[in-house]
């Protein structure tokens, strides 16, 4: 094992400028020069390839949290040097600013990164690709994407939580018996079995509620002032996104506004995950 000093440098799209960036967060020393921003750390590894490897993650995972701020960096240049050793190497990535407030506060909660729930960390991921993109259309399908999967969550059958599993059973049955006996040679087996199985596989709740209650408790208030979404809302941007993925029609609805409030539901959940930031804002002791 051996010490290097990492350099990744990044640069920002979109011609946003950060500000208020802490100069050190969780190892990493953070230095912002207009569009740049140079990420250092010093790390304990064993090889100059594993140290280079090791710094682009840490730095991807920095940029991913200052996504969730409307950030939009790049990374494309990792340069790894031994401590005293004069072995040095780098490494070339492509991984992007587009700020509209302070990202001081997001950025100190990539400290707790590695804690963080699976669910979340996809999240940032997909709202950073987001963000790197400038195609608009592109950016709502990816919101879309983020919001559907931070809402989500384990909804239970509608048939054996309310009938239970041997009522629900009988159900199924004679719901196939009497699918045949009505349809009688109209639909194939396949055919059948296909409304059977999504007869048998409802979920009780849908997701359109889920993504309403979501926003309701994570975006109440939208963003800056502006409300949150109506269930009409919602639903419409479901049937934006589908037409536009399926049929290449292009959405005509608020796409500014989807990405604004997918946003303000990461900063809550990242605020509600990261302690040491709850107490600084006022949350917790």
């Amino acid at each position: 094992m051996a010490l290097y000093d990492v350099s990744v440098k990044c640069e920002g799209l979109h011609g946003h400028l950060l500000r208020d960036v802490p100069e050190e967060v969780g190892g990493l020393t953070l230095r912002v020069e207009r569009q740049k921003l140079l990420v250092t750390e010093r790390l304990d590894v064993s090889s100059n390839e594993e140290a280079v490897e090791l710094g682009t993650r840490n730095a991807m995972n920095l940029l991913r949290v200052l996504a969730a701020s409307f950030s939009a960096y790049r990374i494309v240049d990792v340069t790894a040097s031994q401590v005293g050793g004069g072995l040095s190497g780098n490494g070339k990535l492509t991984a992007e600013v587009s700020v509209t407030r302070s990202v001081g506060p997001e950025a100190l909660r990539y400290a707790d990164w590695d804690v963080w729930e699976p669910r979340l960390q996809a999240a940032l991921d997909l709202f950073w690709q987001a963000q790197l993109t400038e195609l608009a259309e592109v950016r709502f399908a990816l919101d879309m994407a983020t919001l559907e999967l931070l809402a989500r969550r384990e909804r239970p059958n509608l048939l054996t939580s309310t009938l239970g599993e041997k009522k629900s059973t009988y159900l199924v049955r004679k719901v196939r018996k009497t699918i045949k006996e009505v349809v009688a040679e109209a639909l194939a087996e396949k055919q059948v079995n296909w409304l059977v199985q999504r007869f048998s596989s409802t979920d009780a709740g849908s997701s359109l509620d889920e993504l309403h209650e979501y926003l309701d408790t994570h975006a109440p208030e939208g963003f800056d002032g502006t409300p949150s979404a109506s269930r009409q809302q919602i639903d419409d941007w479901r049937t934006a996104r589908n037409q536009y993925l399926h049929a290449g029609v292009r959405p005509t609805v608020d796409l500014t506004a989807v990405n604004v409030l997918v946003g303000t539901c990461l900063r809550t959940e990242i605020g509600l995950s990261h302690p040491s930031v709850a107490r600084a804002e006022g949350r917790g002791a």
